[in-house]
């Protein structure tokens, strides 16, 4: 009696863990590795070559996971929204790149029951790398008969120097100068003309108060246009490639002109497009080029098809030290934009929440201790 009553005492003992394993979930009870997926081609972040997974939050990852003692195993993923779609569907339990938290990103989970982001572990803003304007005699032309403002001078210099030529010819009935009466009623009047706009004309024009009048004012006027028709011009003989901080409208027009290139679903291009909607109505030649990967954005811009890339700071040291020494000269990291966003893990749907503490927590001491810090600082070097 005693020993039956002893092993009904054990079995009930026993029987909340019997119901705790049952109810585990079915990683943790049979230890199945966690679906990693890393996107491809997305360097310094996250890259695939030489048969190894490699890039810094890669080998955050492998922190967080050799801390935690979680089994996991690689898959690759070739962008961030394939990587998202992905988190999503519980196809894959973790995402790993440099995915920036942004309100775009954040409603694509509306209709999804749990995916979500980690702690960020770092903050990333957006630059262009640009490359150096060329400097030659059909360059400087090109930006001489391009610019709007020398365009308009030149235009108000021989309208106006016309309209007064016109006056004084119907006033006077003619030009009578003896330096510019020609057998041609027209050559007569084009000499006149000629002599208004490059600001003389004052003895050969005619006489009386009414002409001297009308060719002094034409002469103000043209030396006022002349001077800004010469200031621009030196501006634009003289202009240099600076780093301008900001991200001003003018500045975004001058790199549109240019040419850009960047990631297709990226947040790249998820800030030009909102950029695009509040600028003002003008006249913008919007040359934008969406690629994919790292080669790609490079090809476009040393090809000359395009004059930048934008993309990640991170990233555009990165693509920056891609490119040959003998070459680098030619480009320079333009315009560092105050859109720092955060960076994070992506959670897959399926992936038990008690691992989303764990892992936020190692990831809130690996800042604090500084090893995400070393991390990121060795792949700017790689």
């Amino acid at each position: 009696m005693f020993l039956k009553l002893l092993s009904r005492v054990i079995y009930i003992s026993k029987l909340p863990l019997i119901i705790i394993f049952l109810f585990l979930p079915l990683e943790v009870a049979s230890e199945e590795n966690l679906k990693v997926g890393v996107v491809n081609n997305a360097a310094p972040c996250s890259d695939y070559k030489q048969n190894e997974y490699t890039g810094s939050s890669v080998d955050i990852w492998r922190e967080i996971a050799t801390e935690l003692e979680i089994p996991y195993e690689f898959e690759l993923i070739q962008s961030k929204a394939e990587a998202i779609e992905k988190s999503q569907s519980g196809e894959i339990d973790i995402g790993l790149s440099c995915v920036n938290i942004i309100s775009a990103r954040l409603e694509q989970f509306e209709t999804a029951l749990n995916p979500e982001f980690s702690t960020p572990y770092k903050e990333d803003g957006l630059a262009f790398l640009s490359k150096k304007q060329e400097f030659g005699l059909t360059l400087v032309l090109k930006k001489m008969f391009t610019n709007k403002i020398l365009q308009r001078s030149v235009s108000l210099l021989f309208g106006l120097s016309l309209i007064s030529a016109s006056i004084l010819w119907l006033k006077n009935k003619g030009f009578k100068h003896r330096d510019l009466v020609s057998k041609n009623k027209f050559h007569t009047f084009f000499k006149g003309w000629m002599m208004l706009t490059m600001g003389n004309g004052l003895e050969e024009l005619g006489e009386g108060f009414f002409t001297t009048s009308v060719v002094a004012m034409s002469n103000i006027i043209n030396l006022i246009i002349v001077s800004i028709f010469v200031g621009t011009s030196a501006a634009v003989v003289f202009e240099q490639d600076n780093i301008i901080e900001g991200s001003d409208v003018d500045l975004l027009v001058n790199k549109l002109n240019q040419g850009i290139v960047l990631e297709k679903d990226s947040i790249s291009e998820i800030w030009l497009n909102r950029k695009l909607e509040s600028l003002p109505n003008k006249e913008i030649n919007k040359n934008i080029i969406k690629v994919k990967g790292n080669q790609n954005l490079l090809n476009s811009l040393r090809s000359g098809e395009v004059s930048n890339i934008l993309a990640g700071r991170e990233r555009v040291d990165y693509l920056l030290s891609q490119i040959p020494v003998t070459e680098r000269s030619s480009f320079f990291i333009d315009s560092d934009i105050q859109n720092s966003t955060p960076q994070a893990i992506l959670f897959g749907l399926n992936l038990p929440t008690y691992f989303h503490k764990d892992i936020n927590d190692v990831i809130l001491q690996m800042r604090f201790n500084g090893s995400i810090e070393k991390i990121l600082n060795e792949s700017r070097l790689n």
